[in-house]
């Protein structure tokens, strides 16, 4: 179960963001009803936990029978007339960088031995074969065949993470929720849409980290775990996959793939998605 509030998930280095004093929007989880809340309730929330109306201390709308104080087109002029105020206070640095490629913080990238490579039987296409298509044994497996060891050479279609056939994405304001990232051209069911990229963490400092964002705050986070005890954080660095939403009726989902022998976190879709 997913939280979404009003307000940006964006956070500046160096300095603090003024904070702006305006309520937060909370959807309860029963009636799907949007609830006005101080901010210090919603920052108490937890991203994963259910809230609902008898939670409002705003009593007159604590019951799931009392409607909306604003409709939804209110309340996304209100979170937009809020997105101008706050573009007029003085411009601060981003906090996070774009990187094409996970960051490890605590090791270098495994090398692959030429032994560890598991090489594909797919007959290419001047065989009369598909080029990886969807019975290749490696695209089974969740592995990408690696460069100058795949039989159909400059023909595979197993290596998208690889060489980054990613959809085409935009990151655009998503009303209540904050940001959102949004297909700009249809995608087919089962379609890679992007890789999630960040800084992989081992247990021991992802540990830390969390412990100092809540310390100093911090609502949003934006850790994946990788396994191997190891977590992707893409709150400093990272890439437009970090902008997805948690939804309850999700059209994606994640898939951890070995790429040149990392374990490597891609976003699939679950369905079609038309673009926009």
């Amino acid at each position: 179960m997913s939280r979404s509030v009003v307000g940006d998930t964006l956070f500046t280095e160096g300095h603090a963001q003024p904070e702006l004093e305006a309520d937060h929007w909370i959807q309860c989880d029963r009636c799907s009803r949007w609830r006005r809340v101080p901010p210090n309730v919603a920052e108490a929330i937890e991203d994963d936990a259910e809230w609902y109306c008898e939670y409002n201390p705003n009593r007159p709308f604590a019951s799931c029978e009392v409607p909306q104080e604003l409709t939804n087109e209110e309340i996304d002029q209100e979170a937009a007339e809020a997105e101008e105020e706050r573009q007029n206070l003085p411009k601060l640095p981003a906090v996070w960088q774009l990187i094409r490629g996970n960051y490890y913080s605590h090791r270098k990238r495994k090398q692959q031995d030429e032994d560890d490579i598991m090489v594909c039987s797919c007959p290419p296409p001047w065989r009369g074969g598909d080029g990886c298509g969807p019975n290749c044994i490696n695209r089974m497996l969740c592995i990408e065949c690696t460069e100058d060891f795949c039989p159909c050479e400059d023909k595979c279609n197993n290596q998208m993470f690889t060489r980054k056939q990613y959809a085409k994405l935009a990151v655009r304001r998503a009303g209540p929720k904050g940001f959102g990232l949004y297909a700009e051209e249809d995608v087919k069911a089962g379609q890679f849409l992007i890789e999630y990229i960040g800084e992989v963490l081992e247990e021991e400092e992802y540990t830390r980290r969390k412990q100092y964002y809540i310390q100093n705050g911090q609502r949003h986070f934006y850790f994946m775990n990788i396994g191997n005890g190891e977590v992707i954080d893409a709150c400093r660095k990272g890439n437009h996959a970090r902008f997805i939403n948690h939804s309850c009726e999700p059209n994606c989902e994640t898939q951890k793939w070995m790429v040149q022998g990392e374990l490597a976190i891609g976003l699939f879709t679950l369905r079609k998605i038309k673009a926009g």
